[in-house]
């Protein structure tokens, strides 16, 4: 990207050493490639705007970035921002991105900035910001392919989705815009969330399995009602209620002391 000097200065008359530097600005440097920012983990804030970059990467090792700025690129997907967790601000506008993706773990993102780009369903983009735990208060979504052109569709679905949100598109979201946003998508809504705490649920599991599994002691994940299961009768007296009040009770008991050993 660029080309430091042997004693690793940024200017032959600055005393600041390469890897102490917080804020960098590389707009407008007909940059191809993201790369020679090893060493620079002191980075928070780090402009990359307005150059030829197709492709996000080198950023792994940045993780006290809360400022990234990509906008104005040639970029055609969100990736390599796993390691950013405490990223607020990204900024992707005017790019080729086609989907939002690759912001599961930007828990502290409160800024998102990724108009302009090719996304052609609202809806699935909306979705995708719907399921994510963050903080996102700014979103500049609009100039994009969306199908669903009309307000109701667009304004109002963003705004239902994403109650956090206080700027659409950098205007103020009054709270008469929510309450008819909420009021037109009830149901819908209603079903999101349900979708949505299922599918967190199912990712919790699987998380959990991985983890499990790579400890040695994933026979632990379900140990009791494997140990029901073995008795020879226990298809027989499952449905008896004294036997769930008692399964119920000792499982509780016992699922913490399973949750200690495995820990």
């Amino acid at each position: 990207m660029v080309q430091y000097n042997r004693e690793n200065k940024i200017f032959d008359d600055d005393d600041r050493q390469i890897w102490e530097l917080t804020h960098l600005s590389l707009s407008f440097k007909n940059i191809v490639h993201i790369n020679n920012l090893l060493g620079m983990d002191q980075l928070v804030k780090l402009q990359l705007d307005n150059n030829i970059i197709t492709k996000i990467q080198g950023l792994e090792t940045l993780t006290k970035l809360k400022w990234l700025d990509l906008s104005f690129n040639l970029i055609e997907k969100i990736e390599g921002l796993e390691s950013l967790v405490l990223l607020e601000d990204l900024s992707l506008y005017s790019n080729h991105i086609e989907k939002l993706e690759g912001l599961d773990t930007l828990e502290n993102l409160n800024v998102l900035s990724v108009g302009a780009n090719c996304m052609k369903s609202l809806d699935d983009a909306v979705r995708y910001l719907f399921q994510l735990r963050n903080n996102l208060e700014v979103l500049k979504i609009n100039q994009n392919e969306f199908k669903e052109q009309g307000d109701k569709e667009y304004k109002g679905r963003i705004i239902a989705y994403l109650s956090k949100l206080k700027y659409l598109d950098y205007e103020l979201i009054e709270q008469k815009e929510k309450e008819k946003a909420e009021g037109d998508f009830k149901n819908e809504l209603e079903t999101a969330k349900v979708d949505n705490e299922e599918q967190r649920d199912n990712t919790d599991l699987k998380d959990q399995y991985k983890e499990l599994e790579e400890a040695h002691i994933l026979p632990m994940a379900n140990l009791f009602i494997e140990c029901c299961k073995a008795f020879e009768d226990y298809e027989k007296i499952k449905g008896f209620q004294k036997f769930n009040e008692q399964f119920q009770y000792s499982d509780a008991n016992i699922e913490e002391l399973i949750t200690n050993v495995q820990n």
